[in-house]
């Protein structure tokens, strides 16, 4: 059976009323990690190591602690999806640097560097064929063993 390297990464942030606040992470039903949250101002980005044959993976946040804080979570990626945005910000700053006409060996370590990331985006798309969906009503990863 194939099984398939997918890291799957989400912002979260939590309204801290008391302590001890904690909250977990299910991945398919498994408990994936339990946190106490102990910073204040910040999100964190989740960050869920997933390596499984393919299907659809359910991905579920609770709170341990109800009564003391709630947390939300956005921006579910693949890391597919986290290096096509990182693609997209490198090529816009490619667009700013040379609306500010920066020096040519900037603009090709630049340039360089996007093709690297495509390159690897190739690689990715090869070999961690995933994407965020929904399913059931829960925001799931689903793992295909073809790739796109």
């Amino acid at each position: 059976m194939n099984t398939f390297p997918v890291s799957v990464t989400c912002d979260v942030t939590a309204k801290v009323l008391a302590q001890p606040f904690r909250y977990r992470v299910y991945v398919n039903n498994e408990l994936f990690t339990e946190r106490t949250w102990i910073w204040q101002g910040v999100h964190l980005e989740e960050m869920l190591p997933i390596v499984a044959p393919a299907g659809i993976y359910p991905i579920r946040f609770e709170t341990v602690d109800p009564e003391n804080g709630r947390i939300k979570v956005r921006n579910h990626r693949t890391d597919i999806e986290a290096l096509q945005d990182k693609i997209a910000k490198l090529g816009n700053e490619l667009v700013q640097l040379n609306k500010d006409n920066a020096d040519a060996e900037t603009i090709k370590r630049l340039v360089d560097h996007i093709e690297q990331e495509k390159e690897l985006l190739v690689l990715y798309k090869q070999t961690r064929p995933a994407h965020i969906i929904m399913y059931r009503g829960e925001t799931s990863v689903e793992i295909s063993n073809e790739s796109k």
